[in-house]
């Protein structure tokens, strides 16, 4: 559990390898604890793991990470994992002219939508499933964000929400969309432990 909340502590402010001073010291602490070849449902490996974090941080201003609780789940359907730590914690950003462009692109030419996103400040619930292996380094993550309660707080109109969601490229599972190959996807769903959120 000790590793979980490092983890939050080493992405308190997101990750940025432009940001020298912090980015070696989060890829030092990555590469120790994820394997090179972490597997989700949405990509594998620990460099797109990373591309991820650095999308959330270099196209939203201000973003905090905290962790909110922790504990460990019971394992025994997979011999692969030794434990599983669950974790909720709170993703807080600022959306950007950025953020729209890129993360929301068909929402871009919206002037009211994005004059109400912009400089607004979201509070992304999330929820993780980290699974050890034997070596205690993480093989395999799950991960839940909830970004519909974060746009219906700031837009306060469930449609408005529900649009802005549409148009963003996140998946179901938080993850800011990379290219998919269907066997690809099928193979990477083969090498997950059974699903906890």
């Amino acid at each position: 559990m000790d590793l979980t909340r490092e983890y939050f502590n080493h992405l308190e402010r997101g990750y940025d390898s432009a940001d020298l001073e912090r980015s070696v010291a989060t890829e030092r602490f990555m590469a120790s604890v994820f394997r090179p070849d972490i597997v989700c449902r949405d990509f594998q490996g620990l460099q797109a793991y990373m591309d991820q974090w650095e999308k959330y941080t270099t196209f939203h201003q201000e973003l905090t990470f905290a962790l909110k609780t922790l504990r460990l789940v019971e394992t025994d359907a997979d011999q692969r994992c030794a434990v599983t730590v669950y974790a909720n914690g709170e993703l807080n950003v600022t959306f950007t002219q950025d953020t729209l462009k890129f993360l929301y692109p068909t929402l871009w030419q919206e002037r009211e939508m994005v004059e109400t996103l912009v400089g607004s400040r979201g509070c992304l619930p999330i929820e993780m499933a980290l699974h050890f292996d034997c070596q205690g380094r993480v093989f395999a993550f799950e991960s839940r964000v909830n970004l519909v309660s974060t746009l219906l707080q700031v837009l306060h109109s469930p449609s408005a929400a529900i649009h802005a969601l549409e148009a963003s490229i996140m998946t179901a599972d938080g993850h800011w969309q990379v290219r998919q190959d269907d066997e690809e996807a099928a193979r990477r769903e083969r090498l997950l432990p059974r699903p906890l959120l």
